[in-house]
């Protein structure tokens, strides 16, 4: 049976706070590795807001997957950390999490496991995503590079200093 990404979301990651936002956006991101190393069409986007770009272009790579009759070595990431980026002032039903990824290297195959290639590489990488509360729970909203974080920080403080692993006032 296909995996349904709502039906096994972990009942912390439900909650409308800022570890229920964290919990959200590990899920996230496991289940955009889940989805892609064996992959499941139309899943992903459930996730997200209606035209989120992190949705639709991992849910391209999913449908091209499908349609090609591909799947996956194994596990495409683990998620290491997650922990909120403070902003001040915080936008109501919105949150900003950053999240540590290590991503394994793994290889495209053909159902009957002929290996065609390298799909990804191993290494690790941060991402901040944007998410926002709705009547159906968190949704995610936009994903972007940490190094290029715009946030502002509370008032009274100095710019952020950010890299790939932490942002620092």
């Amino acid at each position: 049976t296909p995996f349904d990404v709502l039906a096994n979301m972990p009942p912390a990651a439900k909650e409308h706070t800022a570890k229920g936002a964290e919990a959200f956006a590990r899920y996230f991101f496991e289940v955009s590795s889940k989805v892609v190393e064996i992959p499941t069409a139309g899943q992903f986007p459930r996730l997200c807001t209606s035209g989120a770009d992190p949705c639709q272009s991992h849910e391209n790579t999913v449908a091209e997957l499908v349609s090609k009759n591909l799947h996956l070595s194994g596990p495409v990431l683990a998620v290491s950390n997650v922990a909120t980026i403070p902003v001040d002032p915080a936008p109501e039903n919105m949150a900003y999490v950053t999240v540590q990824i290590i991503q394994r290297s793994t290889r495209k195959r053909r159902a009957d496991n002929t290996d065609l290639g390298v799909f990804t590489d191993a290494k690790e990488y941060g991402i901040d995503l944007k998410m926002t509360w709705t009547d159906a729970g968190w949704r995610a909203v936009q994903a972007g590079n940490p190094e290029k974080r715009r946030y502002t920080p509370p008032l009274g403080t100095p710019p952020c200093r950010c890299s790939a692993s932490s942002c620092s006032w």
